[in-house]
């Protein structure tokens, strides 16, 4: 999930080091809800590693045709939450969420790494390429690997969801549970 946004959000606010480098110019997915093809609750363990960091945090994600909804927790507290219903953006901050963690980044990710590979596929700029097989999914910019994704089960959702972003160096491990 753009949780790679989410991972440096709580990486550069639980741990000492140099604050992450923004992104400029990124390039993102805003899908419909309506164009993932189930209703979703999952409960999430997420962690983030980029510069020579670790951030777990635990995250709630529901999925309906009308919202996207994302919750991130840190610390016991809600660091962040995202709603999305196809047309804006809502986005609720803690004031330990860095202004680098875009609403936009983490939602991103998270649509690259679950939505089917016709709807991402449509929604990508010339020159990208997504290329899925079982068990992963490459995202190429002219024939550069930008993101890598690997899943250890089907559906996608289910199991551990491993991303890693090789143009801005973040890696990001999703562990999911149903709720029910």
């Amino acid at each position: 999930m753009r949780g790679v946004a989410v991972a440096m959000l709580l990486a550069s606010a639980g741990c000492r080091g140099p604050a992450p480098m923004p992104m400029p110019n990124r390039w993102r997915l805003a899908l419909s809800p309506a164009s993932f093809p189930e209703l979703l609750s999952l409960q999430q363990q997420v962690k983030v590693e980029q510069a020579g960091r670790t951030v777990d945090f635990d995250a709630v994600l529901d999925i309906t045709p009308d919202m996207v909804t994302l919750v991130g927790m840190a610390f016991s507290q809600r660091v962040f939450t995202l709603q999305y219903d196809g047309k804006s953006l809502q986005e609720s901050r803690s004031a330990m969420l860095p202004k680098e963690v875009q609403a936009g980044d983490v939602l991103s990710d998270l649509q690259l790494a679950l939505w089917p590979v016709e709807v991402v596929r449509a929604a990508l700029p010339e020159g990208w390429a997504l290329t899925d097989t079982e068990g992963n999914r490459v995202l190429s910019e002219a024939d550069t690997v930008r993101t890598s994704i690997s899943y250890s089960s089907t559906p996608r959702w289910s199991g551990t969801i491993s991303l890693s972003n090789r143009q801005y160096d973040y890696r990001l491990t999703i562990r999911s549970a149903v709720q029910r």
